[in-house]
This record gives C-alpha cells, sequence and structure tokens, in this order.
C-alpha cells in the first residue's frame, strides 16, 4: 500500500491531507481487493500503487459530498463536475471507483477461468 509521500510525489496527489491518507488508502486498498474478487485484475505493483491512490481520492472526494462541504468543482480522473448537484448515489460512487482503478489497472469484465 502507498504512503502519504508516495501520493504526494509520483501520483501528484494534493486533496487528501496528511493524517487523513492511511484511512483512505486502506478503503481504497479493500476496494481494489473487492474488484479483483469480482474480475480479472492485472498490473504491476506501481499501477497498483496509483490505483490505489486515484480511488482514495474518489472516496475522498464522496465522503467531502456526502457530508454537505461545498463543492464547486471537482475532477476526479478524466471526470469534470461544476456547479452544486453532484450525483452522490451508491450507483455513481461505484461507476467513479471503477473508473479510477480502471486508469492504472486492466479490469477485465469477463468470466475467470476456473482452471
Amino acid at each position: 500500500m502507498p504512503g502519504y509521500e508516495f501520493y504526494c510525489t509520483e501520483f501528484h496527489g494534493c486533496s487528501i491531507p496528511d493524517e487523513d491518507f492511511c484511512t483512505y488508502a486502506s478503503r481504497a486498498n479493500a476496494e481494489i481487493k473487492r474488484l479483483e474478487r469480482l474480475y480479472t485484475v492485472t498490473g504491476t505493483d506501481n499501477e497498483r500503487k496509483l490505483a490505489v491512490c486515484a480511488v482514495a481520492d474518489v472516496l475522498y472526494y464522496f465522503d467531502n459530498a456526502l457530508s454537505g462541504a461545498s463543492v464547486k468543482s471537482a475532477s476526479i480522473g478524466s471526470v469534470s463536475e461544476s456547479g452544486v448537484d453532484i450525483d452522490t448515489s451508491v450507483k455513481a460512487q461505484k461507476k467513479e471507483l471503477y473508473s479510477a482503478a480502471n486508469l492504472y489497472l486492466e479490469i477485465y469484465r469477463g468470466v475467470k477461468s476456473r482452471g
């Protein structure tokens, strides 16, 4: 699992404060493990660390949006939103988490072989 220094220097993240990063990275790691149980997921160790950082950013974004923190505009991966209406439904969150992980990892949604 990546540390805060990796998040700042390699991923170039700046959203999550140092004191909160471990919590979000741990949740992101669990989300990627969930994807690995459902799908075939491949990538290098470095790509996995980058994916953890990307998913952590998404989790942090949604936590702030759900807590009522003022979000005037935001960018998650290639998706940008402006304005007040942000879709925080479970479906929207799952879609963004998948998209963030898929930026760095190959996620094959087909049938897993049982060989």
